[in-house]
This record gives C-alpha cells, sequence and structure tokens, in this order.
C-alpha cells in the first residue's frame, strides 16, 4: 500500500512537472529579447527553438512572440517589478522562468528587467549587437568582428573573447566586465556612476562623465581619453 502510494505521488510530481516544461519550435531568427524573471541559457542548433519551464511563473503571464526575424519573451504586466536605490527589488522577487534557446545564428541580444541571459559556447557573428537595461546580467564568451553594447540602470555585463572593433556605452550605475574581451579598437563611454574596463590592444577612445569610471588594458598604441564631472579613466597594462 505504502508502495503504490509514493508510486502515485511520484506520478503527479512528475505530470505537474511536464506541465510546467513547454517545447515550442520557431521560425528563424536572429534576434533575441527578453524582458523579466527569466533565465536564459543559449545554445547553438540546427533549428530555432525553445524550452520554457515556468517554475513559479503563471503560464497566463507569459508572452511570448516569434516571428520578423525576432524571438521576444516578456511579462504580459510590465508593473511586476519596481526598483529602487538599492538591490532590495531582486532579494524579494524570487519567481522565474528557465528559458533554453535554441538559435541557428544571431546578430542582436536584448535583456532587461532581471533577465539573466548566459550561453553553453562562444557565440559568433559577424556583427553583434548587446543591450542590457534595468538590472539585468548578461554573461557571454563571444566571437565577432564588430560588437557594440548598451548597458544601464545597474545592469550587469561580463564578456570574453575576440573582436576587432569593441564600441560601449555604459550608465546609470550599469557594471561592464570586458577585460578578457581582446579588441583591436575599442570606443567606450561612461557616465553616471557606470563602471566599465575594457581591453585595447591597438586603440582607445574614451570618455567618462558624471562619476562613471573607465579602466583599460593592453597598452594600446592610439589613446585618446576625456573625463569631466567627477570620472576617471585608469590605463593598466
Amino acid at each position: 500500500m505504502i508502495i503504490r502510494y509514493t508510486l502515485l505521488l511520484l506520478v503527479i510530481f512528475s505530470s505537474a512537472f511536464a506541465q510546467k516544461e513547454v517545447t515550442t519550435n520557431t521560425p528563424s531568427f536572429h534576434s533575441i529579447s527578453v524582458y523579466g524573471p527569466f533565465k536564459v541559457i543559449l545554445i547553438k542548433g540546427e533549428k530555432s527553438s525553445f524550452v520554457i519551464d515556468y517554475n513559479d511563473l503563471d503560464k497566463e503571464d507569459v508572452i511570448i512572440k516569434s516571428g520578423k526575424d525576432e524571438l521576444s519573451i516578456k511579462m504580459k504586466n510590465r508593473n511586476f517589478i519596481q526598483f529602487g536605490d538599492d538591490d532590495s527589488w531582486k532579494k524579494t522577487h524570487h519567481r522565474y522562468a528557465k528559458v533554453t534557446i535554441y538559435y541557428t545564428s544571431l546578430d542582436n541580444i536584448e535583456a532587461r528587467a532581471g533577465a539573466e541571459v548566459k550561453a553553453n559556447e562562444p557565440i559568433s557573428s559577424r556583427h553583434l549587437t548587446l543591450v542590457s537595461k534595468m538590472g539585468s546580467d548578461v554573461k557571454l564568451e563571444v566571437k565577432s568582428e564588430t560588437i557594440e553594447l548598451e548597458s544601464s540602470m545597474g545592469s550587469n555585463v561580463v564578456l570574453i573573447g575576440t573582436t576587432h572593433s569593441f564600441e560601449v556605452k555604459s550608465k546609470m550605475c550599469s557594471d561592464v566586465n570586458a577585460s578578457r574581451l581582446a579588441s583591436q579598437l575599442v570606443k567606450v563611454s561612461a557616465s553616471m556612476g557606470a563602471d566599465v574596463s575594457v581591453l585595447a590592444l591597438q586603440e582607445i577612445n574614451a570618455s567618462a562623465g558624471f562619476g562613471g569610471t573607465i579602466r583599460y588594458t593592453g597598452n594600446p598604441t592610439s589613446k585618446e581619453t576625456s573625463t569631466f564631472f567627477g570620472a576617471d579613466i585608469y590605463s593598466g597594462r
């Protein structure tokens, strides 16, 4: 009797888990936009699809759109999260969904409102655009001819890999660690408390203002820097 009861519980729990995890094939996309409490893993595959485990989120509160070369995942109610003067919102909002995205190629990745984006292998693209805002976390290994990054509002970005040209605009207390992204040419701006670290091998154009901080290594031969209103730029080897 006890064994039967235990088996029944296992069946019930397995069924509940299966209902929360959904696999969906999608038209081919090259752009990803994630808004809200989603932990995303990117995996290169032979066709485009995604697997989502809603976990503690209500499926009805999640909007997923695929078309026009983009996959978009977001919360229906954009007021689900409120930002304060610190990171206390992260400690009080524990609900999230796990998403595994299978892609064929990517040239644009956007994360907002607490979304987390990682990849299990380097992302290769001729030109890669990254956007990280509103407390999002992006950690990627990349290999691209050119990379453009925009970060703001307390977001955290970690990039490693190689690129010929790297342009980053960071503001509003965001943190960008690209000290292991080997870049030949770097153009970087940091303002309003943003903190950016880059690795420039040939040329750097750096501008920091309003309490922003830029750190660069690589000993580039061409350097153009400017600071204003309490900002700092530091160079290292």
